[in-house]
C-alpha cells in the first residue's frame, strides 16, 4: 500500500534576523515570598532557576485560586492574566520571555 500526501503548505525557515524583535526577555525583581508574577503582557512563558524554591503556584482567575504546578524550577507557559505565585527561602533568578 502506497500512501500520497499533497496538502499545498509549504515551510520557511526563518533566520536569526527574521526573529529579532518578535521575543523579549525580561528579569523580574523578585520581591517577599510568597512572591506573584501577574501577566499583563501577551503570551509568554515564566523561567524560574536557582534560589530556594519550595513552591510554584498558577492562577488564571485573578488569583482567587492557586494550583500548585508540582515543580520548583524550570519554564512555564503563562497566559495573559495569568499569574504564578512562588514561595522561597533564598530568591530565585525569574525571567518573562514574551512570544
Amino acid at each position: 500500500m502506497t500512501i500520497v500526501s499533497n496538502i499545498g503548505l509549504s515551510a520557511k525557515k526563518a533566520s536569526s534576523r527574521e526573529l529579532e524583535g518578535t521575543i523579549t526577555r525580561t528579569v523580574q525583581t523578585v520581591g517577599a515570598s510568597p512572591w506573584v508574577f501577574t501577566n499583563t503582557d501577551s503570551n509568554g512563558s515564566l523561567i524560574v532557576q536557582g534560589g530556594t524554591v519550595s513552591q510554584i503556584e498558577y492562577s488564571t482567575d485573578d488569583g482567587g485560586n492557586f494550583d500548585n504546578i508540582g515543580a520548583i524550577n524550570g519554564i512555564f507557559p503563562c497566559y495573559n492574566g495569568g499569574q504564578y505565585r512562588i514561595t522561597y527561602t533564598v530568591v530565585p533568578v525569574v525571567v518573562y520571555v514574551s512570544r
